[in-house]
């Protein structure tokens, strides 16, 4: 019998599952982290996948985010217009967070980041610092490439498929707008909605640097959507 991964992520040298399912029956070997929805009984059997129809559903399970921005990247006549990528929690680690950056050679997202031992998961401030820390060392400063400077955690539940990626556009499909799409397909908690039309009107904005600094600043300004 051949099982199929649900999700692949590299951690340095060691491949980590997040768990196998069988694709006859449409079944996970292992129960899957998120607990379901109240409202919708499809979702309470834990070893099902998609309601059991991987054809035409991918897996909605992922958990918050934190949206990246490195306003030194990216130098294009005398302006810095910056990099914007993710780290999605890991649906069956919470401490544990993928990374997701999209450039004009196509999008990487095997490597993982383990938040240190000593952070409260619950303190989003302390989780984000560590994070954003380990994946700059690793992923940026590195390869001499700008740091990511600013961040926004933002709760909810989400996930990345690469099925949704299409070609890189500087305008149209750029970093910043590659990530607020892989957010836009999940589910902002609190208010939902409100968040939606805040994230989603900076998808007309080509500078990854101005479309993180709006969301920024709308975080503060706009009491109603609690981040």
């Amino acid at each position: 019998m051949k099982y199929r991964c649900k999700t692949c992520i590299r951690i340095h040298d060691n491949i980590t599952y997040a768990g196998y399912y069988d694709p006859n029956i449409g079944r996970f070997l292992t129960q899957d982290s998120y607990r379901g929805e109240q409202t919708d009984p499809g979702t309470w059997n834990l070893y099902a996948y998609c309601h059991g129809n991987p054809i035409n559903f991918i897996d909605p399970t992922g958990h918050d985010a934190i949206l990246m921005n490195a306003p030194k990247a990216t130098p294009h006549l005398g302006y810095r217009l910056g990099h914007t990528a993710l780290a999605i929690q890991v649906s069956y680690n919470k401490r544990l967070w993928q990374y997701i950056t999209f450039t004009k050679t196509g999008v990487k997202d095997n490597h993982c980041y383990m938040l240190d031992s000593k952070v409260n998961i619950k303190n989003h401030s302390a989780v984000m610092s560590s994070i954003v820390k380990k994946i700059n060392n690793k992923e940026r400063i590195a390869f001499k490439a700008a740091a990511y400077v600013h961040s926004l955690y933002i709760s909810g539940n989400f996930t990345h498929n690469k099925n949704w990626d299409k070609k890189y556009n500087n305008i149209t499909n750029n970093c910043s707008q590659r990530s607020i799409k892989v957010l836009l397909r999940g589910k902002f908690s609190g208010n939902d909605w409100a968040k939606r039309v805040v994230f989603s009107a900076q998808l007309a904005q080509p500078y990854p640097n101005l479309a993180f600094l709006q969301l920024k600043a709308l975080k503060v300004a706009a009491s109603f959507v609690k981040f």
